[in-house]
């Protein structure tokens, strides 16, 4: 604060009381910055149109659950996600405590009637509840105590780990197509499908992962089993059937739940860039009565419609992904003229849905020799550290590379990550000094003197913006070389040069010969 504010800066610099050390002072001045960025995030959301909350669970070093709140939404400058602050939600980690929070902070925000999307970890609101080890399921606890060796002999690790290897592929799966697909709603909720009859027919697979778990079973003694098998019966087999069967009804429950209102979104498919084409022959009906049906109280649908057919008949509107689109719509003040479009373009962004698109902020591009590389996953593995690449993102990164040495398999790696090249057809072929140095000028005896090929005039016609108006005209001219003209002040000029050099080597001529004529008397 004090690079900011000179008065304080000077007041810390001298002060031998207040030095700003103090925990109470610093505690203080965190919580005002905070109460003034909690009031912009407010002035923020009251003009915007749609919000959405995405919350998520941890654990701090004091081995508290701490809830973490980012609200997302649109403004001027783009989709924001803003950081509200960690909530100890220790005491009660159920859904129902989870519901109170959210509602308590969309009614102190004033935007519950914003709200349009809300994504949290569900491992918060399951804690405790089906984790059937409860505090004794915490694997770097087992590691260090144990070693590698016996949890890998352990037969309840590798029954878990089978059922699990069994699973969390599909699932992978599932999620990055979601991602990735998610403006093909119809593909999404197939994929969703297959994996929920995935899940059903693992329910035949019980004895063949009983008799692989068996194979890793030993005497050698390990952590406590879990207290409640023994109760439900003597049968150590049917109490694992039990549990597997468990494990499997969960997940097609929360399946089930959290994807039972992904055909909501069909809607998404009004801005699907692929689908372009098709909509100018066939307007999407299905996805525009999903629009309706979820949130037709935002939008006129007649002007909506008549927007749209104008974005699907023109290739200018086809961008690489929808945030491109909206600010496309703002750079350009569209915002004004496609009203009904921006504010879809506006709502589908807000969603987080939409949150793996390239419109994230921590997405990274580097150019290193012209070609274009995506770095963002490569970031956290990159040898020589992550500052190096987070300080080259979004520039041309060659003298760096070059000046650092990579080896082969370096080369054979960023052929990976190469997205695409940089653009040369616009360089001009005599070299940028030339037009930096006509910049601001009329350069039009330059241009004609140098002979500019037809194809130079036709490209020209792309950079043109306006003509100017007579008067405006300032004309570059060459200066020409004349010579002075003869008049008065010229004359006057040469009898200062008389009198500043002539006279006075005339006066000490003289005064040399007076010298001498009294010596030599």
């Amino acid at each position: 604060m004090g690079t900011l504010d000179p008065k304080l800066s000077g007041h810390l610099s001298t002060s031998t009381v207040f030095s700003g050390l103090s925990g109470d002072i610093q505690n203080d001045l965190i919580q005002s910055i905070s109460n003034v960025l909690l009031k912009t995030i407010k002035n923020e959301i009251e003009h915007t149109n749609f919000v959405s909350i995405i919350m998520d669970e941890t654990t701090d070093i004091m081995s508290k659950s701490q809830l973490s709140t980012i609200l997302r939404y649109v403004t001027n400058e783009g989709v924001e996600e803003k950081f509200l602050g960690f909530v100890d939600v220790s005491h009660d980690r159920s859904a129902k405590c989870l519901a109170e929070h959210v509602f308590c902070l969309l009614n102190e925000y004033k935007c519950i009637d914003k709200l349009v999307a809300q994504a949290y970890d569900g491992a918060a609101v399951m804690s405790g509840h089906h984790n059937e080890n409860g505090e004794k399921w915490d694997s770097e606890t087992l590691l260090c105590a144990k070693g590698f060796c016996q949890t890998i002999q352990d037969f309840d690790f590798n029954f878990f780990l089978i059922i699990f290897g069994n699973i969390l592929p599909q699932a992978t799966i599932l999620f990055n197509i979601i991602q990735t697909k998610i403006f093909d709603v119809t593909y999404c909720n197939k994929k969703i499908f297959d994996f929920l009859h995935h899940l059903k027919n693992m329910k035949n697979d019980f004895d063949r992962v009983w008799l692989k778990s068996e194979q890793y079973h030993t005497d050698i003694p390990s952590r406590s089993k879990r207290q409640r098998v023994a109760e439900v019966s003597v049968d150590r087999k049917t109490n694992y059937r039990r549990l597997y069967f468990e494990i499997i009804d969960v997940l097609i429950s929360k399946t089930n739940e959290r994807f039972t209102e992904i055909t909501q979104l069909t809607f998404f498919s009004l801005l699907d860039f692929s689908k372009f084409e098709q909509y100018i022959n066939q307007f999407p009906t299905n996805a525009m009565n999903s629009l309706k049906d979820t949130y037709g109280e935002y939008f006129d649908f007649a002007i909506l419609r008549s927007e749209l057919s104008i974005i699907y008949s023109s290739t200018e509107f086809h961008k690489v992904n929808i945030h491109e689109l909206w600010m496309y719509f703002k750079s350009t003040g569209l915002s004004d003229s496609l009203p009904q479009v921006t504010k879809l373009a506006s709502l589908i962004v807000t969603i987080p849905a939409t949150i793996s698109n390239h419109t994230r902020t921590c997405d990274a591009w580097i150019s290193i020799h012209g070609n274009v590389y995506d770095i963002t996953n490569f970031i956290t593995v990159h040898p020589g550290g992550e500052e190096v690449l987070v300080e080259a993102a979004g520039t041309d990164a060659t003298l760096c590379f070059d000046s650092i040495g990579h080896s082969d398999e370096a080369y054979k790696l960023m052929n990976d990550l190469k997205i695409g090249k940089l653009s040369s057809k616009d360089e001009h072929p005599g070299g940028e000094e030339v037009l930096l140095e006509q910049a601001g000028k009329d350069a039009t005896e330059e241009f004609e003197d140098v002979g500019h090929s037809s194809d130079a005039r036709e490209v020209m016609q792309k950079y043109k913006i306006g003509e100017l108006i007579e008067e405006d005209k300032r004309q570059n001219k060459k200066p020409v070389n004349k010579p002075p003209p003869v008049s008065s002040s010229a004359s006057g000029d040469d009898f200062s040069l008389w009198k500043s050099w002539l006279l006075p080597l005339t006066m000490g001529v003289l005064a040399i010969f007076v010298y001498r004529y009294f010596i030599a008397s």
